[in-house]
């Protein structure tokens, strides 16, 4: 068990700059040739990424049925944070039954395959908000390297020391095979225990270890979302899944299924159909202009389903209603096709409606989903 801690927000903000750098060359006879050593220094870096990969999280293929309960807390600039609870049982890779219970929500949902998720047909009143939840407490606390399974064999890695209380090597993916910086920097300490991730809105930072059937598992987790405290998190019990549990993995006949989510070095959008919006009176009249973010699920046909938007309240209706009758190319998973949840960006500039080129989506921003 660790006795230091980071200085949470301060370890942060120290990413800039972040890389390794190689030997300088003793000549520059050979400009086209990489830098001396470059190629040994990603090796380094791929080879402490693989080991913490292999150490850290719920989420290895060797994972035996397991159940764990933690405690929360979510700061959403209230001065009390609202507490609750997570469990999760799981059964296997992909195959777990997720829980969320606070004061004023509960929710479950459940993952049978890696694209097929549900949740519990739940009362419309109830405040449950899965998205938030899972990005906020599920995933930092059960599988905090989420993001990583976009890495790719030949990618190439960079990183640097980072000194804290507790040192770290911190390994992030170069900048022209991570566009947006969407695939987060991982930093690991001498055990190669993940201690830090770090993407563009979002960092956590995890403590106190325990080893559960061969893999690090932290207790106590920090999260932050726009440089503000967004979650603490406390893991009280992880045990093995009681055969009288098991079941409830499974999930109900009512459940309702959700469509997949998309995570860096999935494929990209594929639209055979884009509209322009047309520019509404009202919105003239306050000559409101900028960009909407319009939350849909594009459906296996690749039709295009509304579920809401962010932006200019005079500008949403008229970006929702272009690109509802926008069409994709099935977007396939494993070579299955998948019903897919996606932000796309609208921008009202004054200026002639410019499709995709080619179709194919731009790199997605990180945009806040709608309310």
């Amino acid at each position: 068990m660790y006795t230091k801690s980071l200085s949470f927000f301060a370890a942060v903000f120290l990413f800039a700059g972040l890389t390794f750098s190689a030997p300088s060359a003793q000549s520059q006879a050979a400009p086209a040739a990489p830098p001396a050593g470059a190629a040994d220094l990603n090796a380094k870096a791929h080879a402490i990424f693989d080991k913490g990969a292999q150490l850290n999280g719920l989420s290895g293929k060797d994972m035996q049925p397991y159940h764990l309960k933690a405690t929360y807390e979510l700061y959403e600039g209230d001065p009390t944070p609202e507490a609750g609870t997570l469990e999760v049982w799981s059964t296997g890779p992909d195959q777990w039954k997720r829980t969320y219970t606070g004061k004023k929500y509960s929710g479950t949902e459940w993952s049978v395959t890696a694209t097929d998720r549900y949740q519990a047909k739940g009362d419309p009143k109830v405040n449950f908000d899965h998205a938030k939840l899972d990005l906020r407490v599920g995933v930092p606390t059960v599988n905090p390297l989420l993001l990583a399974s976009g890495f790719k064999p030949d990618y190439e890695f960079s990183g640097g020391l980072l000194s804290t209380p507790v040192p770290m090597t911190c390994i992030t993916v170069a900048t022209a095979q991570n566009p947006g910086n969407a695939i987060p920097t991982y930093c690991f300490d001498a055990e190669s225990h993940l201690r830090l991730v770090k993407a563009p809105d979002t960092a956590f930072q995890l403590d106190d270890y325990q080893m559960f059937q061969n893999r690090a598992v932290a207790k106590d987790l920090k999260v932050s979302s726009d440089k503000h405290l967004a979650s603490t998190i406390k893991v009280v019990l992880l045990e093995a899944l009681s055969p009288a549990d098991a079941a409830s993995v499974k999930p109900p006949s009512n459940a309702v299924s959700q469509p997949y989510s998309r995570v860096p070095g999935d494929p990209k959008l594929v639209a055979i159909k884009q509209s322009g919006a047309m520019y509404p009176m009202k919105a003239a009249e306050q000559r409101a202009l900028g960009t909407v973010y319009v939350n849909v699920v594009i459906l296996k046909t690749g039709k295009v389903k509304i579920k809401g938007a962010n932006g200019s309240p005079y500008l949403t209706q008229a970006a929702s209603d272009a690109i509802a009758d926008w069409k994709f190319q099935p977007y396939m998973i494993g070579g299955q096709a998948v019903d897919v949840e996606a932000v796309i960006p609208y921008t009202f500039d004054g200026k002639s409606f410019v499709p995709w080129p080619g179709g194919v989506e731009p790199t997605p921003a990180a945009v806040p989903a709608a309310s």
